[in-house]
This record gives C-alpha cells, structure tokens and sequence, in this order.
C-alpha cells in the first residue's frame, strides 16, 4: 500500500470518527424534544413526572404531577412563585438543583436535576393552581439513541454524499460539454 493510499484511508477514518462525535453530540442535544417532548392542549394526560416548584417547610422543594394531582388544595400556599423576573437557582439534595424562572402572565418555567435525568416544565399559575403548558426531560437514555442515530449516520450520509459529489462533477461536465 503506498504512502498517499494510506494517508488517504486515515483522512477518511478520521472523517467518519469527526462525524460520528457531531452526530452524537447533536442527537443528544435534540432527541429530548423529539423522544420526551409533551405540550398539553386541552384535556391531555399530564406525564407524573412533571415538576412543580414548592415551598416545603419554607425551603424550595419539587412536587411531581402524579402528588399534585391527588390533592391540588395542599399546595395552594405553597407554590413557588419568584418575585423578581431573573431565574432563580436552588440547591436541593447533594446533587440535585432547582432553577425558576417567570414569564409573562404568570407562567413558570421549571428545570429540576435529579441525578443524572433533567425535567424541564413550563406551567401557567393563576389563583393559586398550576395548569401544565409543557414538559420533557433528559437524561442517560438519550445516549443510546443518540449513539444509534450517530452509527446510522455514519454509515450512510458519506455514500449519499459522494454521490452528490459525482453528480455535480457530472452536471458540471456536461454543461461545459453543451458550450
């Protein structure tokens, strides 16, 4: 095997291992809206796993849909509201976090860590109760599928893309040709 030969085969292994390492980072980063992503019009089910920001014993604490639910008159007094219109960062338990932050016409936008899994909610509050808006969430699941969109993408956008490359040589050559 000649030296350009062999430069050429490591130019083309370092290419796919470039877009392999792209595909996975983007995949990660997009599948949750894709996968997890819920918007609740009208009289959808809300997932249990939809985090409300509370105050429980004066520090700020996140209750799950599927409590909330059972008896919406216990948290009335106790939503979180922020009073100023920046987000606002909790630490919860040892790894956990809590961020707040308001919007227009009183909706909230919540993102709560739980050890390795993200919840994103977005939930209006008026007379004291929350009416979910949207939610999804993130967490270590997201890596395989994102490393299956990776491989397949890998595998197939480099033929695709020679023969794009070959079509346009081959329209370019025939034009001149028809000059």
């Amino acid at each position: 095997m000649s030296r350009q030969t062999l430069l050429q085969r490591c130019g083309l292994a370092l290419a796919r291992v470039l877009l392999f390492v792209c595909l996975t980072l983007a995949a990660s980063q997009g599948l949750p809206y894709i996968l997890t992503s819920e918007a609740y019009p009208g009289a959808k089910p809300v997932h249990p796993n939809f985090p409300i920001a509370v105050l429980k014993d004066g520090a700020p604490a996140v209750v799950r849909w599927r409590d909330y639910e059972l008896n919406p008159s216990q948290y009335q007094s106790k939503l979180l509201i922020p009073t100023t219109a920046t987000p606002t960062r909790h630490a919860l338990a040892e790894h956990d976090t809590l961020e707040v932050t308001p919007r227009a016409d009183g909706v909230l936008d919540v993102k709560y860590s739980d050890e390795g899994t993200i919840f994103w909610s977005r939930y209006r509050v008026a007379n004291h109760e929350v009416t979910p808006i949207a939610f999804r969430f993130s967490g270590p699941f997201v890596a395989y599928w994102a490393l299956l969109v990776a491989g397949l993408g890998t595998i197939l956008i480099p033929p695709g893309f020679s023969r794009s490359i070959r079509w346009g040589r081959r329209a370019r050559a025939d034009a001149r040709a028809s000059l």
